[in-house]
């Protein structure tokens, strides 16, 4: 967040000014609690608070862990979608993803990709959570539903 100050004068031939002062705030990784940050420009000053709070559950969980090869194509295996969920709300399309070995299994977005048979594990940002995936060989049987 940035706390940006704009002016007012009360005199009718003074411009306004905006954005005439700022400051960012970016909270570490281990703040929480509240927070004052000030601006100032001149004699004109404020005082923002801010509550940083911190999550007390991160969840990561995959619609499928175990990949399997897709019968009908060579070195194609099955795909499957993450599920983010923060203090039990889905953050799903805030989160960013990586993996342990992009080469067994490619996270793209929120969804993962077999590429070849092995493990890796996959994280949440700042691997507050992960979820261990499988890629293996046998052939996925297709059946009719």
């Amino acid at each position: 967040s940035t706390v940006r100050l704009d002016t007012i004068s009360n005199n009718p031939e003074a411009a306004r000014s905006v954005n005439a002062a700022s400051r960012p705030f970016t909270p570490s990784a281990t703040d929480s609690g509240s927070f004052m940050l000030s601006v100032s420009r001149d004699d004109a000053s404020d005082v923002a608070t801010f509550n940083v709070r911190r999550p007390t559950t991160v969840v990561l969980d995959a619609d499928d862990t175990i990949l399997s090869a897709v019968g009908c194509a060579n070195d194609t295996y099955q795909s499957t979608q993450l599920r983010l969920r923060v203090d039990g709300l889905d953050m799903t399309e805030l989160g960013s993803f990586s993996s342990s070995d992009p080469s067994v299994a490619e996270v793209v977005g929120s969804r993962v990709f077999g590429k070849q048979p092995g493990h890796a594990q996959v994280w949440s940002y700042g691997r507050s959570a992960a979820v261990n995936i499988t890629v293996e060989s046998s052939f996925v049987v297709p059946e009719l539903v």
